[in-house]
């Protein structure tokens, strides 16, 4: 795809930004081709396993209830808070992931995740490039005190960023009080 772009539009390096299972994918591909990455941004990066079991089959089923689990949740319930999200982008979203995975959806991604804590899930030390790296401190997937601070100190680009924000989920690009940040954060940083 970054050779198409390159091709089609004379694009020598390219910005990525990848979310969750995708700041692995990401990763692995800006270690391998650095020449071809200008800058890297990794929102809310899943840096270790969970240590769960693996997924004996290809496909899961899609599950709206673990889909909905990346919003946040009124206090004491499994309802998400239209209050920090607008039901329109939670719908939507929905409808997407239903669309697109509604028949089910690989488990290579989890088969990646399900491996134990102790399994890095891709090498810092091989990220070059300017990277951000930008997550929420309500995110059950970040580690604030262990993950996230031996990422950011490991990038050996001097050009890095980490940006922290506080009571935001796994998918804070969405939520009301986040999103503007989130969008002004990464623009900076490209620019």
């Amino acid at each position: 795809m970054v050779k198409w772009i390159d091709q089609t539009y004379k694009v020598k390096k390219v910005n990525i930004l990848g979310w969750s299972w995708g700041t692995i994918t990401t990763s692995w591909f800006a270690a391998k081709y650095p020449e071809l990455v200008n800058r890297l941004v990794l929102l809310s990066p899943i840096y270790h396993g969970f240590g769960v079991p693996a997924p004996t089959k290809n496909y899961q089923p899609f599950d709206l209830k673990s889909t909905e689990d990346d919003f946040p949740k009124i206090a004491g319930t499994d309802q998400v808070d239209f209050n920090k999200i607008d039901k329109r982008v939670v719908n939507t979203y929905l409808q997407e992931v239903q669309a697109v995975d509604g028949a089910g959806s690989p488990n290579g991604g989890r088969k990646d995740l399900s491996q134990d804590r102790s399994v890095a899930l891709f090498d810092p030390t091989r990220l070059t490039m300017p990277v951000l790296v930008i997550g929420g401190t309500d995110d059950p997937y970040i580690d604030w005190n262990k993950d996230i601070p031996y990422v950011f100190s490991s990038l050996p680009n001097p050009v890095k960023k980490l940006v922290k924000m506080d009571d935001a989920k796994h998918a804070l690009m969405l939520e009301k009080n986040y999103y503007q940040a989130f969008q002004k954060d990464v623009i900076e940083f490209l620019q």
